[in-house]
């Protein structure tokens, strides 16, 4: 998806400026969005929000299993 195909077929989304075209997932406050091509990293930001106090660990899986995609 690109923000001209969300301009083209939802012309009036208010929310098409913050679109990012990244292959991870992307969060913020208690929002966290991806791509289907992005289970990993959606998995690590939502666990970071459920459980924040162990971001450490989540910062790691998301380090361990992005050098598979390498």
């Amino acid at each position: 998806m690109t923000v001209r195909w969300i301009r083209e077929k939802a012309a009036h989304y208010p929310g098409s400026g913050l679109y990012q075209d990244v292959p991870h997932a992307v969060s913020d406050e208690n929002v966290v969005t991806a791509s289907g091509t992005a289970p990993i990293s959606f998995a690590a930001e939502f666990l970071a929000k459920v459980f924040p106090h162990m971001q450490p660990l989540t910062e790691d899986v998301k380090i361990l299993f992005a050098k598979e995609h390498s």
